[in-house]
């Protein structure tokens, strides 16, 4: 696990707590006790504090990179700026070059499948001409 310069400062034993909002109010910069980073608001700091300070075991896994977050308001955010969109992969292949060079190859396979499928079905037809023809054949010169 990587650590920041911010997690650092937290020892991974140490149970710490959300400190109230400061005399100036909740909308009033807040500073982290901890780490003493200051954030615009105490909503910041809470979040903040979930993110780097708090101590839990549940851990949120992104469904498209598999990486993990100790609180859901990390993974929301991380999905928002690395995932956009209900099929992030996806879309985000999408406006890459690499799709083109997947889908062009998928364009091909198809058209050799069909190509297959034609030759098939004139092996068929072939195959089908010469049981008639030797038919034919047998039904004029009887043994």
């Amino acid at each position: 696990m990587h650590r920041t310069a911010a997690t650092a400062a937290t020892p991974p034993l140490a149970v710490y707590r959300m400190p109230p909002p400061t005399a100036g109010g909740i909308n009033e910069p807040q500073e982290c006790p901890y780490c003493r980073r200051t954030f615009s608001c105490y909503y910041s700091l809470k979040r903040h504090f979930q993110d780097k300070h708090e101590q839990s075991d549940t851990l949120y896994v992104c469904e498209f990179c598999n990486r993990r977050y100790r609180t859901k308001n990390s993974l929301t955010t991380h999905k928002s700026l690395q995932h956009r969109g209900s099929s992030g992969m996806l879309k985000r292949l999408l406006k890459t070059s690499a799709i083109k060079s997947v889908l062009g190859n998928m364009q091909q396979q198809q058209q050799q499948q069909q190509q297959q499928q034609q030759q098939q079905q004139q092996q068929q037809q072939q195959q089908q001409q010469q049981q008639q023809q030797q038919q034919q054949q047998q039904s004029q010169h009887p043994q």
